[in-house]
């Protein structure tokens, strides 16, 4: 386990590069933060803020982010297999069109902020499978090439 930083007001941090592996960040404020590729591998971030956080090449595979306001944060090239997104806030974030199906498939729960669906808030279509999608799990990022998302979604 990580280090306990939850709660903790942490906006506008210059975090970029930092291991924050299984971190407990619950209801911390990460709003505006710098965490270019940084490791959050396993962390806790239930009900974080990180309102236009930059983490862009940041390792989130198996964190969970169950309500937290991830509006307008940067998750460009960020790894999100195994993510745990339920009641999370995404509205007008970036993230690849790959990224964007494979979190709508697993996308559940009403955010605490503006009760709306998390899948709205990622605008992920009305009636969307894996087939339907056409997603091509091979783009997906994927911190382990040995892992399969697919053995994930079956």
């Amino acid at each position: 386990t990580g280090i306990d930083l939850s709660g903790v007001d942490l906006r506008e941090a210059k975090l970029n590069g930092a291991n924050l592996q299984g971190a407990n960040l619950k209801s911390s404020n990460l709003s505006y933060a710098k965490l270019r590729g940084v490791s959050l591998a396993g962390a806790d971030l239930t009900a974080a803020n990180l309102t236009q956080a930059s983490l862009d090449k940041a390792d989130l595979h198996w964190a969970n982010l169950s309500k937290a306001d991830l509006s307008q944060a940067n998750l460009t090239e960020s790894s999100l297999l195994g993510v745990k997104i339920d009641g999370a806030e995404f509205t007008d974030v970036t993230l690849s069109e790959p990224d964007r199906q494979y979190l709508c498939l697993s996308a559940r729960g009403t955010t605490r902020w503006n009760h709306k669906s998390t899948r709205m808030t990622l605008e992920c279509p009305l009636n969307m499978d894996q087939e339907s999608l056409n997603l091509d799990l091979s783009t997906t990022s994927s911190p382990d090439p040995n892992r399969s998302t697919e053995k994930n979604l079956a």
